[in-house]
């Protein structure tokens, strides 16, 4: 990863969620932890193991929103039962 970092972008660690997801090695889960401690951006970090707890808790499909901009809107239904 490092040298990705260096060749492939001057150096320049990303920033957020999307740019850390091209870095090798760092998926959806890793990539929202890094940019929401490091950077302060406003992503949920909820993994697999989350995402079955919520559902059999509420009994509920949830729906769960990824990669939503900075003040955009979450699409409507978020849950259904």
């Amino acid at each position: 990863m490092r040298r990705e970092v260096v060749r492939e972008l001057g150096g320049r660690f990303p920033q957020s969620s999307e740019a850390l997801q091209s870095l090798p090695g760092i998926g959806r889960y890793t990539a929202a932890a890094i940019a929401s401690i490091a950077f302060a951006e406003p992503v949920a970090v909820v993994d697999g193991n989350v995402e079955r707890v919520l559902q059999r808790v509420t009994g509920a499909q949830l729906h769960f929103v990824r990669n939503l901009e900075p003040g955009g809107e979450i699409p409507e239904p978020f849950s259904s039962r």
